[in-house]
C-alpha cells in the first residue's frame, strides 16, 4: 500500500510470486497500477482461490482492468471482505463484477464507493447481491451517480440482507424519492 506501484511493478508482483493457493489476503491501495497493472493483478488473483480479503482501491483502474479483475475474483469463492474503492471500473466493470459476486456465498463486507458504476452497474451489483452473500454486513456505494431508477433493485436487494448493519450511499443522486424507499425498506429490516 502507498507504494508507487506501476503497471511494471505489477507485472513483476505477478510473476515473482507463482504459487499462491493459500494467498488469504491481499491488498494493494493508493498504487499508479492503472489498467494494465489491474490485468497483471488479474493473474494473482486468478491463483488465489482461498482469497478471503481483497483491497485494490485508489489504483487508477478503468473499465479494461476492472472488467478483468472482475473475472478473476469469480474464483476467489472464500472472499469475505472486497474493497474495490476510488477505481473508475464504471457500469461495464460493474456489470462484470456483478456476475463474479455471484459466487461468493462468504461475503460480509463489500465496499464499491467511487467506482462511477451509474444505475446499470448499480442495478446488476443489487440484483446479484439479492440472490448471493446472505451473510452480508457492510454495503458501501457512494459517490457512483446511482439515481432513484436504481431504488428499486437496491431495495429488493436490502430486503434479503437481515445482517446488514452498515449501508452508504451518500454522495449518489437518488434524491427524496430514492431515499425514502431505500429508508421504508431499512425500516422493515428490523
Amino acid at each position: 500500500m502507498n507504494d508507487g506501484i506501476s503497471e511494471e511493478a505489477a507485472q513483476a508482483v505477478s510473476e515473482f510470486i507463482p504459487s499462491t493457493e493459500k494467498l488469504k489476503v491481499l491488498h494493494f491501495h493508493n498504487n499508479m497500477t492503472g489498467d494494465e497493472g489491474a490485468l497483471a493483478i488479474a493473474e494473482v488473483v486468478k491463483r488465489s482461490p482461498s482469497l478471503e480479503d481483497f483491497r485494490c482501491s485508489s489504483t487508477r483502474i478503468g473499465d479494461e482492468g476492472g472488467v478483468a479483475l472482475s473475472d478473476a475474483l469469480g474464483n476467489c469463492t472464500q472472499l469475505r471482505k472486497l474493497d474495490l474503492r476510488d477505481n473508475m471500473l464504471g457500469v461495464e466493470g460493474g456489470i462484470s463484477l456483478s456476475k463474479a459476486l455471484a459466487k461468493h456465498a462468504e461475503l460480509r463486507e463489500i465496499y464499491l464507493g467511487y467506482l462511477n458504476l451509474e444505475d446499470e452497474g448499480a442495478i446488476a451489483i443489487a440484483n446479484t447481491l439479492k440472490e448471493s452473500a446472505p451473510h452480508l454486513e457492510v454495503l458501501e456505494m457512494s459517490g457512483n451517480e446511482i439515481t432513484v431508477d436504481a431504488a428499486p433493485a437496491i431495495v429488493d436487494c436490502l430486503a434479503t440482507k437481515q445482517f446488514l448493519t452498515k449501508l452508504n450511499l451518500s454522495e449518489n443522486e437518488l434524491k427524496d424519492e430514492g431515499a425514502i424507499q431505500i429508508s421504508k425498506a431499512l425500516e422493515g429490516l428490523n
